[in-house]
């Protein structure tokens, strides 16, 4: 069993996902921050362009690499982990946080819920950022 806990907030891209890992970041003494896509970014960059997938969440090695650092940093950290990423696929959902609570990980998982409205807003208001 391990003492630490994941609180996974996923939702749509522009639901607030990391607004409310952050607000939360600040309420829980301790807790870590930890980003699946930093993977990602590492994957694509060190794979060919021609073996690149159009999402992340694609790469078996990706989910892989996300289920094994997590469960690693709830062993040796022993606090709170955030984690905002979007998991729409069942696959991923499966071999990450199924996998983690099978091995006695306390993985608490809630889904950000965004009127159509508001996302679009926000959406559109994201246009022409950086990394949007």
């Amino acid at each position: 069993m391990c003492n630490g806990k994941i609180l996974w907030i996923n939702g749509a891209y522009g639901a607030g996902k990391t607004s409310v890992v952050e607000v939360l970041h600040e309420m829980l003494p301790g807790s870590f921050i930890y980003d699946p896509e930093n993977a990602g970014s590492f994957i694509r960059s060190n794979f060919p362009n021609s073996l690149w997938k159009d999402d992340y969440q694609d790469y078996p090695l990706w989910r892989e690499i996300n289920f094994k650092m997590i469960l690693q940093l709830v062993r040796d950290v022993q606090q709170t982990i955030l984690v905002p990423m979007t998991i729409v696929k069942p696959e991923c959902y499966d071999e990450i946080i199924v996998l983690l609570r099978g091995v006695s990980v306390d993985v608490r998982h809630f889904i950000l819920r965004v009127d159509e409205n508001t996302l679009r807003e926000r959406l559109l208001g994201l246009e022409g950022k950086p990394d949007s």
